[in-house]
């Protein structure tokens, strides 16, 4: 499946909630999405989407290191995709395209559309297992 077939996938699935403009920095991402007052306060695996006023489409995912953000890189183009998340999950490496490809966007939402097995999703499931680990060894 194509990063594209499978934004437009989870897109048409999941919740929508209202556009904020708060949540623009004004350089066309939405670095005030992530965490802070006026977040959209998610679950961890949480999913919701949004469209902004010019129509760009944004998916919100829930994870214990605040929102990750996917979105329509431009208005006009439903092919080409941004993220924006935490400078913890930055640095996780899962993200290393300014564009997403492919994989970066199954590990984002899921593979094949199962947007329950996202990445907040799976961030829970690896901090559960070190906890057992560590409970278990430590």
């Amino acid at each position: 499946m194509t990063s594209a077939e499978l934004f437009n996938k989870v897109y048409s699935v999941v919740p929508a909630i209202d556009f904020d403009r708060s949540w623009s920095d004004g350089s066309g991402h939405f670095d005030y999405a992530i965490y802070g007052s006026h977040t959209p306060k998610l679950s961890m695996g949480e999913v919701v989407s949004s469209t902004t006023p010019g129509g760009r489409r944004l998916i919100f995912v829930g994870t214990r290191l605040g929102n990750v953000v996917i979105y329509d890189k431009h208005e006009k183009s439903k092919e080409h995709f941004g993220a924006d998340y935490s400078k913890n999950f930055k640095e996780s490496g899962y993200i290393n395209n300014d564009i997403l490809d492919d994989f970066e966007m199954e590990v984002l939402l899921g593979e094949n559309g199962e947007h329950l097995f996202n990445i907040g999703w799976r961030l829970e499931q690896m901090f559960s297992a070190m906890k057992k680990f560590t409970q278990q060894y430590v």
